[in-house]
C-alpha cells in the first residue's frame, strides 16, 4: 500500500510541475543583454572627447508587465534628477527608441560588447553626432 501511495504522490507532483513550466513565458528583452543598470563611461561629440572622467549618469532598463513584446521601462538618472519612461527595442536594426517624461523621444543605434558589459549608443541631436559608451554596473 505504501508503494501505491508513493507512486500516486510522485505522479501528482510531476503533474503539477508540468503545469508550472507551461505557464512560464520568458521575456525576449532578457535575450538582448540590455537589461540592467549602465553608467556612462565615455562620450564623444562630433568625434571629440573632453577626456574628463564621467560620473553619475545612469540608464536602467527593465522589462514591463508584457513579456510578449519588445517594450520595457527605462530610468535615466543624472545630476538634475531621475527621468522615467519606456523604450522599444528593435534588435534587427540595432536601435532602441526612448520616450521619457518631459523629453523629446530619441532613437539610438546601439551595439553591445561580446562580454555584455559595454554598451555603445550613437545618435544625433541637432548638428551634433554623439557616441556614448556605457559600462554595466549590475
Amino acid at each position: 500500500m505504501k508503494k501505491v501511495n508513493l507512486m500516486l504522490l510522485a505522479f501528482l507532483l510531476m503533474a503539477f510541475q508540468c503545469d508550472e513550466d507551461a505557464d512560464f513565458i520568458e521575456d525576449p528583452l532578457f535575450e538582448s543583454g540590455l537589461m540592467g543598470r549602465w553608467e556612462l563611461a565615455d562620450e564623444t561629440i562630433n568625434g571629440i572627447s573632453d577626456l574628463l572622467p564621467k560620473c553619475c549618469r545612469f540608464f536602467e532598463f527593465s522589462p514591463d508587465g508584457n513579456p510578449e513584446d519588445l517594450e520595457g521601462l527605462v530610468s535615466y538618472t543624472d545630476e538634475t534628477g531621475v527621468f522615467e519612461g519606456v523604450f522599444t527595442l528593435d534588435p534587427e536594426n540595432q536601435t532602441i527608441a526612448l520616450r521619457r517624461e518631459n523629453r523629446t523621444p530619441v532613437t539610438y543605434s546601439y551595439s553591445l560588447s561580446s562580454a555584455g558589459d559595454y554598451l555603445e549608443f550613437s545618435f544625433s541631436e541637432g548638428d551634433a553626432e554623439f557616441l556614448q559608451g556605457w559600462q554595466r554596473t549590475e
